[in-house]
């Protein structure tokens, strides 16, 4: 989706909507800039950034994302998914995450994310 952005407005927009932690971006897009080094505090600010991209390019066109598969997600998927969730709910972005019960480990089950409805199929 990071990527899809950068083609249809370009780097130079995406870095403003990011903010002053844009070189952050390097971690998810390898080449967009150098990637720092990994940590809570890197973690933190990465989703901050991730947020400040998604809410500037939602404002400027209703977004829909979908995440596959998030049986398969680490913590830190999860963490950024719950961090999204609670500080895009004004935002016009829908995300839309498909998983198997079956397989979900408990700290990344969906029902312990903030402000999530739940359907199952």
């Amino acid at each position: 989706w990071l990527r899809s952005l950068i083609r249809r407005h370009g780097k130079d927009t995406v870095q403003q909507w990011a903010g002053p932690g844009w070189e952050t971006l390097g971690i998810l897009l390898p080449g967009i800039t150098a990637s720092s080094t990994s940590g809570e505090l890197e973690r933190l600010r990465l989703s901050e950034v991730v947020s400040g991209v998604l809410e500037q390019a939602a404002r400027t066109t209703p977004l829909v994302i979908v995440v596959e598969d998030l049986h398969w997600a680490d913590t830190t998927t999860s963490q950024l998914i719950r961090f999204l969730t609670s500080s895009l709910a004004e935002v016009p972005l829908l995300l839309v995450g498909t998983w198997r019960t079956d397989e979900m480990p408990t700290c990344c089950m969906p029902a312990r994310w903030p402000r999530c409805r739940r359907r199952s199929t």
